[in-house]
């Protein structure tokens, strides 16, 4: 992104913490994602407790017993987090045949979320 209008834009609605990524935006070729040039700390602002899974649509998964969540983190690199799960519906989302469905038909829309 060249265009220092545009820029201006962009950065005052990214997060203060965020707003040095306008500076990269003009680096990126086409396709690429950000998240690859963010700090590593900005890549996951979810808990180290993440697990991978095979999934077309899901990369991790991590669950904070203390607070009943289950944080999911999309392949797209957004993150949520799903509040008041049991441990057990975690277990089950994690050993599911296909995580990506489980996730739609037990999580999505059954419990309270929001971005991580």
């Amino acid at each position: 992104m060249t265009n220092t209008r545009d820029k201006g834009h962009v950065s005052s609605a990214m997060q203060d913490e965020l707003r040095e990524m306008t500076e990269v935006l003009s680096s990126l070729r086409t396709g690429e994602a950000i998240v690859n040039h963010l700090p590593k700390e900005a890549t996951m602002p979810i808990p180290e407790i993440m697990q991978p899974v095979a999934s077309t649509n899901i990369t991790a998964v991590g669950y904070d017993a203390e607070n009943l969540t289950v944080y999911i983190q999309f392949l797209d690199g957004s993150a949520y987090a799903y509040k008041g799960v049991q441990e057990h519906e975690f277990e089950n989302l994690k050993t599911a045949s296909s995580v990506g469905s489980y996730f739609n038909r037990n999580y999505k829309n059954v419990y309270p979320y929001e971005r991580a």
